[in-house]
């Protein structure tokens, strides 16, 4: 009888932890998909649209090109790996091997009020990480500082243009 009623009880108490198992598994649900869409880095400048393109050129020749397309005003870069990426001072010297960024530039022609020339550049970082081999890339923040850094350097080639043209007249 004894043995009878320690079944009985071993039974019960494995059914009811897996049912507590399956049912605390099947409420479970993922938890939501963080949104890190920066936004993009824009800056106007007073100036004609290939003196700004040839900025573009010029601070962007130390990285991998995959798209320069000057009558859409689009630039991209190819896919950047962790090991080769610009790292800002105050982060870890070595990224993981699974970081990548791209970066895409567009530029666009317009005019201000008084009727001069103005070209709008936008900057956007679109950094991804794979956890390990098997799964997939995962969106990632930007601190925003490398963005800074291309947009400072346009804007100093714009300069140095200007520069180079009031000592030429």
């Amino acid at each position: 009888m004894r043995q009878r009623m320690l079944w009985i009880f071993k039974r019960t108490l494995a059914s009811l932890t897996l049912g507590i198992v399956i049912s605390g598994c099947a409420s479970w649900t993922a938890p939501p998909k963080k949104d890190f869409s920066a936004p993009p880095f824009e800056k106007v400048f007073k100036e004609s649209f290939e003196t700004v393109w040839k900025a573009v050129q010029i601070t962007m020749s130390k990285y991998p090109m995959k798209l320069s397309d000057m009558d859409s005003g689009v630039y991209e870069t190819q896919p950047i790996r962790g090991d080769k990426a610009w790292v800002s001072p105050n982060s870890p010297p070595v990224p993981p091997g699974g970081q990548r960024h791209k970066i895409s530039i567009k530029i666009l022609r317009g005019r201000d009020s008084l009727g001069l020339d103005a070209t709008q550049v936008t900057i956007l970082k679109q950094a991804e990480l794979q956890r390990d081999f098997f799964s997939d890339y995962e969106k990632q923040g930007s601190d925003g500082l490398e963005e800074k850094s291309l947009m400072y350097r346009i804007e100093r080639e714009i300069q140095i243009e200007r520069s180079l043209r009031r000592i030429r007249r």
